[in-house]
């Protein structure tokens, strides 16, 4: 098993090397997942039909051998800058505005906004930043760069999404949560996996590997690298983390005075019921404020509310239906048919 995900990583980084061009108008293609299927007829079947819905949304796709003689293949999977952007805008994806960019744009208007010169506006956010909407390909200068770890999500989106979908809101209709299941019908799936972005990564590791305390973590790098879920839960840790930590030496003179007092007639139980108590009150208190921060970063991060944008599940098996009071085209289960 070690020496097959070795020969993996080897052959997937010397291919990563090479650029590829979309031939309709000469954009570079990056590429976000690495697929491993196995070689055989009902696998490259299987695989050619997995390409053919990629064309059919827009998604590029490079298979090759992944080693002379070996019975798997490499497929990567990738999209073009213009693409992503089109997918965005179909799928309403929430994205940053760029502050300048907004400024700029009101100020035209004669629009000016401005925090009130008081201590608690001293304390609130630029009147034009970490504003964020559907993206919107039409001014898409207002909004900021996608970053990496945007691109990836918006490719999984792509990748996961419903092929019954019209234009550029089309998707390939990969499951990719159990395309590496068990199930007879995926068994000529080894692995998918999303590709490093090494830019990224060696920046993470010079903010994350050196010891720091715990309220410096690069939970935005994380987050960046790793995706919303995971940047949640480090920024979760952390907060407990260094809320608890000033407990610490309470904690030990407690055990020491429990201790020193175990063979004498005064007994340390008060005193370690006292802490328990005590850190218990602390804990509650620690997570009442996380309430507060997590709401705080959903909006940072441009999560808040996201998990109603969620695209159905491929596996899915609804009908296109129009949204009567939004207009856009959802995927549902009609109560006649059920």
């Amino acid at each position: 098993m070690i020496y097959f995900l070795k020969c993996l990583n080897d052959s997937y980084n010397a291919r990563c090397l090479q650029v590829l061009y979309d031939p309709e108008n000469d954009e570079e293609i990056s590429f976000y997942f690495g697929l491993v299927t196995r070689k055989g007829e009902d696998g490259d079947l299987k695989l050619a039909k997995m390409c053919a819905s990629m064309e059919a949304a827009g998604v590029h796709h490079h298979t090759y051998d992944a080693k002379s003689g070996a019975d798997y293949r490499m497929t990567r999977i990738g999209v073009t800058q213009s693409r992503l952007e089109r997918f965005a805008h179909a799928s309403d994806y929430i994205s940053g505005f760029d502050e300048a960019a907004v400024a700029a744009a009101c100020a035209a208007e004669d629009i000016v906004l401005e925090n009130p010169p008081t201590a608690e506006g001293a304390k609130w956010y630029r009147p034009y930043d970490k504003l964020a909407a559907p993206f919107d390909l039409r001014r898409k200068e207002l909004y900021k760069p996608l970053t990496e770890g945007t691109k990836l999500k918006l490719c999984r989106m792509m990748v996961m999404g419903n092929p019954n979908y019209k234009g550029d809101a089309k998707g390939c209709g990969f499951d990719m949560d159990s395309l590496e299941s068990s199930v007879k019908d995926n068994e000529f799936c080894l692995a998918i996996f999303p590709t490093h972005n090494y830019e990224l990564k060696d920046k993470l590791e010079k903010a994350w590997i050196p010891l720091d305390w715990p309220w410096n973590l690069p939970t935005d790098l994380i987050k960046e690298y790793f995706g919303e879920e995971m940047g949640f839960y480090f920024k979760f840790l952390a907060h407990v983390t260094s809320g608890m930590l000033p407990m610490a030496p309470f904690g030990v003179g407690a055990q020491i005075a429990a201790t020193a007092l175990a063979g004498s007639d005064v007994k340390g139980m008060p005193i370690e019921a006292l802490f328990s108590v005590t850190s218990l009150g602390v804990y509650s208190v620690i997570l009442d404020k996380w309430r507060f921060l997590q709401s705080e970063q959903a909006h940072l991060w441009y999560t808040y509310g996201c998990h109603n944008n969620l695209p159905p599940r491929p596996g899915f098996d609804g009908v296109v239906l129009k949204n009567p009071v939004t207009g856009k085209l959802e995927i549902e289960f009609p109560e006649s048919l059920r």
